[in-house]
């Protein structure tokens, strides 16, 4: 069901917009590059950061289900096998069928029982929890109004998270900016998120990793 954060859907035209942008992409050398990322290094720091969420709860991946909400070729699960910590389950959602299917022919479900690929808009698809939610990336496109888009998509993710959220985004610190992209401006994000998320939850921010990447952590309590 729909919360009171859910304001904020993608327009048919701005998923037209951002499918095309990928599917350009999808010809480039690189699983990095196809998903948007300027080097296999870049990637692969912001999902060591991510994945600071289980240090931060104190529950392991490898004891936990996943959610990766955008997650393109599945990076972020390819991570954390490198790393010896495969979810109990993962489940990764994309609003970009071609995404899903590469990603569906890159961990098929003979090999892998326990991750699906799923097309799905997290903001308007029932989905099922899991502990951990991460997203890295969608939180960049330009959208007719980021707030309150990014407000819904924490909201909605806080919401199908048991343990907690990790995700990302970029800020306006970058010097060279992308028209098709968001640069938030932390400042206001720690305003955004005090008005709709810190009294019920803990919120952590970390900063000093990339020049103008940010990721923010969300804590729920756990009970029992």
């Amino acid at each position: 069901m729909v919360g009171k954060f859910f304001l904020c859907m993608l327009t048919k035209q701005e998923i037209s917009t951002i499918s095309k942008r990928y599917d350009e992409r999808l010809e480039l050398e690189g699983d990095w590059a196809k998903v948007g990322y300027v080097s296999n290094k870049s990637q692969l720091l912001r999902f060591q950061v991510l994945s600071k969420i289980a240090q931060l709860v104190g529950k392991p991946f490898h004891q936990a289900s996943v959610l990766d909400v955008g997650m393109g070729l599945g990076g972020f699960y390819q991570y954390l096998l490198e790393q010896g910590q495969v979810p109990r389950h993962y489940s990764g959602v994309d609003i970009l069928t071609k995404m899903v299917n590469l990603a569906q022919q890159k961990f098929p479900p003979e090999q892998f029982p326990c991750v699906t690929f799923e097309k799905a808009n997290i903001l308007c698809h029932n989905l099922r929890p899991a502990n951990y939610v991460i997203c890295s990336g969608a939180l960049t496109p330009r959208v007719t109004n980021n707030k309150k888009y990014f407000i819904s998509m924490i909201g909605r993710m806080i919401e199908l998270a048991t343990f907690g959220v990790a995700c990302n985004f970029l800020t306006i610190r970058c010097t060279k900016p992308k028209p098709e992209l968001f640069y938030y401006d932390l400042k206001i994000i720690k305003q955004w998120v005090g008005e709709t998320i810190s009294a019920n939850h803990q919120v952590y921010f970390h900063d000093n990793y990339h020049p103008f990447d940010v990721t923010m952590f969300v804590i729920k309590k756990i009970t029992g």
